[in-house]
């Protein structure tokens, strides 16, 4: 069974936080590394705290793109869900992304992601 983690975020001076659900810190840190120009400093509910003394990426649009909208299903247990990733990483593409979401993260407590609806993407 998976668990919801809330997952802080850092790129230059802000700051934002987004949830999922995964198995694993180990998970979400992989979809991040992977996935995200920003870094993580803070995973609830399993301790995983950076210091403040972590330098993150300076904040340059040319360095990520914008944010990912991905509607995503679990067709077996007929339920669905909106993943946002933002700052995802000009190396990356969305069909790149959305095989780490099926791979390291979780749908919800117990269902895992089965098949995608849809993905937009917003410009910065």
């Amino acid at each position: 069974m998976s668990n919801l983690y809330n997952v802080y975020l850092k790129l230059g001076k802000s700051s934002y936080s987004t949830q999922f659900y995964s198995n694993t810190v180990e998970n979400i840190l992989s979809f991040c590394e992977r996935n995200l120009y920003s870094k993580v400093t803070k995973i609830t509910e399993i301790v995983y705290d950076v210091s403040n003394t972590v330098n993150p990426p300076v904040d340059d649009p040319l360095q990520y793109q914008g944010t990912l909208n991905f509607m995503v299903r679990n067709e077996a247990d007929k339920k669905a869900n909106k993943i946002v990733v933002k700052c995802v990483k000009n190396t990356r593409t969305s069909d790149q992304v959305y095989s780490d979401i099926q791979t390291l993260l979780k749908l919800d407590r117990i269902s895992s992601v089965s098949s995608l609806i849809s993905v937009t993407q917003n410009t910065k």
